[in-house]
């Protein structure tokens, strides 16, 4: 995001940035969810502590990252010293709750998110198939989503697994679907709850999950980005 690198650190509960790294190895210049690069994990909720913290991103000046303490933290500006404090907190009334929500201003296990400094969307992890799409940026704590899109065990064209990442080139949505051996992609992203997708990779229907190794055949794939109009799978089996 705007020349910078940020990487979500699960095991030392924090978040490193670059600024611009032209070389192997930098040093990061960011950190948040820490006083110190050497400090451990602080294990209380706060506006300034993370914990284990899965999935980071960016756009311009502006931060988030989801953690285990089921909620997203946002920086709507580029912080200014180690372990900065975030601005707003999403799935979470407080930056001190930590508890399993529900309905469309809560967060169960985020895992993953998205935002292109207007648009945010969130996907859920481990227990939580489903997804939140905030249409414009929030502007205070726990603010509730405006689409929900649910998951479940079925293979149609609305329901996909927990786990793994979100992405959007801004216009399409773009989700891997390791349990049912497949990618799922919605042409524009979605501004109604519970809209299908409208194209499926690795499968020929959206009815069948089975696995493969074919040149259409996808097997627990774990990843998908759109670059420069290319869709690049990661299929781990």
């Amino acid at each position: 995001a705007s020349g910078r690198l940020w990487a979500a650190d699960f095991g030392r509960h924090r978040v490193l940035g670059w600024s611009t790294p032209a070389s192997s190895d930098p040093s990061a210049n960011y950190l948040l969810g820490q006083t110190s690069f050497t400090s451990g994990a602080v294990t209380a909720a706060t506006a300034n502590t993370l914990w284990q913290p899965t999935g980071v991103a960016a756009h311009g000046s502006v931060v988030m990252t989801v953690d285990s303490y089921n909620r997203a933290l946002i920086w709507t500006s580029l912080p200014a010293t180690l372990g900065q404090g975030a601005n707003l907190v999403l799935g979470q009334p407080d930056f001190t709750s930590q508890t399993i929500g529900t309905g469309p201003a809560g967060l169960r296990v985020p895992l993953s998110a998205w935002t292109d400094g207007t648009r945010v969307i969130i996907r859920g992890g481990f227990t939580s198939m489903r997804m939140w799409i905030w249409n414009s940026f929030p502007t205070a704590n726990a603010a509730p989503s405006d689409v929900q899109l649910l998951g479940g065990v079925e293979s149609n064209a609305s329901e996909f697994g927990a786990a793994l990442g979100v992405f959007t080139d801004g216009t399409r949505l773009v989700i891997a679907d390791a349990a049912k051996n497949r990618v799922m992609i919605w042409n524009t992203i979605p501004t109604v709850t519970g809209t299908p997708a409208d194209i499926v990779v690795g499968q020929a229907t959206f009815s069948t999950g089975t696995a493969g190794s074919g040149p259409a055949s996808l097997n627990d794939p774990s990843a998908a980005v759109i670059v420069d109009g290319a869709l690049l799978i990661a299929d781990a089996g």
